[in-house]
């Protein structure tokens, strides 16, 4: 499982030619590992290049990449969040997202969890839906905070 959704589907091409996995990397000492649409062909950046390889970086990666998370019982549940963060808090592209570490461990995913659930219990009710036959969205895995 990747660690970032976002990662998979997009990516960042900044004014300057920087071909990045997100924005925000390109604010940080990590943009020296990527390549410029100046120098390089979009199509030959996006084959092989440091680029594609931090762009589909696990949650295995994570995990290898720091004692944190790989003692952590959110993991699974966090899948590493955001490399960006994570590069902004400790300047290691596998390092921990504190922003993503504040979230569950301070309950957080609960608590929204429990908020939403009388409103999607109405929304059910006012199209005569059941939560049998739904998706368990309140419950689903997410693939990126």
């Amino acid at each position: 499982m990747l660690s970032c959704s976002v990662l998979k589907d997009a990516f960042y091409v900044g004014a300057d030619g920087l071909v990045a996995p997100c924005q925000g990397i390109c604010d940080t000492g990590f943009a020296k590992h990527f390549l410029n649409l100046k120098e390089q062909r979009l199509c030959d950046i996006l084959k092989e290049s440091e680029y594609v390889r931090l762009s589909y970086t696990t949650v295995g990666d994570v995990r290898r990449g720091n004692d944190e998370c790989r003692k952590c019982e959110y993991i699974d549940r966090c899948t590493g969040s955001c490399r960006n963060s994570a590069l902004m808090a400790e300047d290691n592209y596998y390092g921990v997202d504190p922003d993503a570490c504040y979230f569950f461990r301070n309950g957080w995913e609960e608590r929204i969890k429990a908020a939403a659930q009388p409103a999607y219990e109405a929304y059910l009710k006012r199209n005569n839906l059941h939560a049998d036959n739904q998706p368990d969205t309140l419950n689903a895995k997410p693939l990126c905070i």
